[in-house]
């Protein structure tokens, strides 16, 4: 792993380690949602959601490790405004999150590496569209 970052730069590192930090905040949003979902759809979507941040905090961790940097640990962010609005702040932060990511894969010197973050923007990119599809699914009931 170490060779996919030895020339990574400065301004990569911290595009990953923002992005670490946002996938530790989405991921305990999900797991919160989980606990008080509506419907067996939701609670599906929001079990999806946690594995697939705590699939990308692994990655970013031992990416951000293999540099010689040591991830914090995740600070605290305000929940989302409310039980009703949290697809749709969700949906925004994965939309922003993939859009990070995918700006991010032509600064990366390292083939390997382009690819596993060109991999982290794209999962992003489905995750938001199950998002909005489901709120749209909910808005339109």
């Amino acid at each position: 792993m170490s060779t996919m970052i030895d020339a990574l730069a400065n301004d990569v590192v911290l595009i990953l380690e923002q992005g670490l930090e946002r996938e530790r905040r989405l991921g305990q949003t999900y797991r919160q949602e989980m606990q008080v979902a509506w419907g067996a759809r939701v609670r599906k979507l929001w079990e999806e959601g946690w594995a697939l941040k705590r699939a990308h905090e692994d990655e970013l961790g031992r990416l951000l490790r293999a540099t010689g940097d040591v991830p914090t640990g995740v600070s605290a962010a305000p929940p989302p405004p409310s039980r009703r609005e949290v697809l749709s702040w969700l949906y925004e932060q994965e939309r922003l999150l993939a859009g990070r990511y995918r700006d991010c894969v032509p600064l990366i010197p390292q083939t390997d590496t382009q690819h596993l973050v060109q991999r982290l923007a794209e999962e992003q990119k489905r995750l938001a569209e199950r998002l909005r599809e489901t709120y749209r699914d909910y808005s339109a009931a």
